[in-house]
């Protein structure tokens, strides 16, 4: 009996976010050969609630500008909508998670639902690690535009703001190599997809989603 309750834990991924962003190939690999995924609720709700406090602290700034960081009165108005953001930012994790799964699904269907629903979690782990140092960017550079201080329109403003080349730039970051690197580890490992067709597929869907973001 002992040893049958060792051989379901083996079976099983205990879903470590942080460790498959650093150790990809150790943390899919046990995912590819598990059978059912353990502590993924409870880190999805934490993602949940970080997202949503993110979402309101960028409302916020952009709608009050340089008086988010030092004016003390909110209107009710302000406050109602700021409530609505923060609702509105906990159960945007889940849908796009769920989006995501959905049209990777179409071109990875041999992987199965659930483990491609695990891999875009960590996707967007990265977007919220990215979100975090955002917020803290503009808190230390008392500024209200939400942009990451490691996007290429930060790091090469090399076009007018405002531009539609400006506007890729900024969503386009460190973050979102880091991303397609993640999904085309992941995909390596429990896909039986070739590495051309992988590759492929992980870049464009990317740019896809980077042109539709802007």
């Amino acid at each position: 009996m002992k040893r049958l309750r060792k051989e379901v834990r083996a079976m099983n991924h205990s879903v470590r976010l942080f460790a498959g962003l650093f150790k990809p190939n150790q943390e899919f690999q046990k995912l590819a050969a598990s059978r059912k995924t353990e502590g993924l609720k409870w880190r999805f709700f934490l993602m949940m609630l970080v997202n949503s406090i993110c979402t309101m602290f960028f409302y916020h700034a952009q709608t009050n500008g340089e008086n988010t960081f030092t004016s003390i009165h909110v209107s009710g108005h302000l406050a109602g909508r700021m409530i609505a953001a923060f609702i509105g930012g906990l159960f945007e994790p889940f849908l796009f998670v769920l989006v995501l799964t959905f049209v990777y699904w179409i071109f990875f269907s041999d992987s199965g639902f659930r483990k491609i629903f695990v891999i875009q979690t960590y996707v967007y782990v990265i977007i919220l690690i990215n979100s975090v140092i955002t917020a803290l960017f503009m808190l230390a550079a008392h500024t209200s535009a939400a942009v990451s201080p490691l996007s290429l329109g930060m790091i090469l403003p090399i076009s007018r703001p405002g531009s539609f080349l400006r506007e890729v730039l900024n969503n386009l970051s460190l973050f979102s190599v880091w991303i397609v690197v993640i999904q085309i580890v992941a995909f390596r490992k429990i896909s039986k997809k070739s590495l051309a067709y992988t590759l492929a597929v992980v870049i464009i869907l990317n740019v896809i989603g980077l042109i539709v973001n802007t």
